[in-house]
């Protein structure tokens, strides 16, 4: 497995009063947040929950392609992570089925693929520890 360190993370978040969006800040990237209108919110902008997967998925999306480069698959095509998750208050996150899309290789190398991002990504090794997650690998 390759070695890859990753650098401290400083998020900064805060409610804007005027525009309703949670400001927020990571090194020099800025962007806003959002809850759903029926929460209050203006719905136009990711929500924390969709802001969290989105992580996770781009966070394998990353891994994936830097694994198939580590092993030499020039011909991989699109590689996709698609996550559904159900949420519940006081909960937490309560379900997550993850399905990895591979095009350009075969079923063994996509599982190889699959299953060594899935030991390096920190968000996925997280989430594992206190959640059976459930996946498909689906190749083309």
């Amino acid at each position: 497995m390759m070695e890859i360190k990753i650098p401290p993370v400083r998020v900064e978040a805060s409610f804007n009063q005027k525009t309703g969006y949670v400001d927020v800040r990571a090194r020099n990237v800025e962007y806003q947040i959002t809850e759903l209108p029926e929460h209050g919110g203006r719905g136009d902008k990711l929500t924390p929950l969709e802001a969290f997967i989105a992580g996770l998925t781009s966070c394998e999306a990353i891994m994936a392609r830097m694994v198939a480069s580590q092993m030499g698959l020039k011909e991989l095509g699109e590689i996709r992570v698609d996550a559904n998750a159900e949420f519940g208050i006081g909960e937490g996150l309560k379900r997550l089925k993850i399905r990895y899309v591979l095009k350009g290789v075969d079923k063994e190398k996509a599982e190889t693929i699959v299953d060594l991002v899935k030991r390096m990504c920190p968000i996925y090794n997280t989430l594992s520890r206190t959640l059976e997650i459930e996946d498909e690998i689906v190749v083309s």
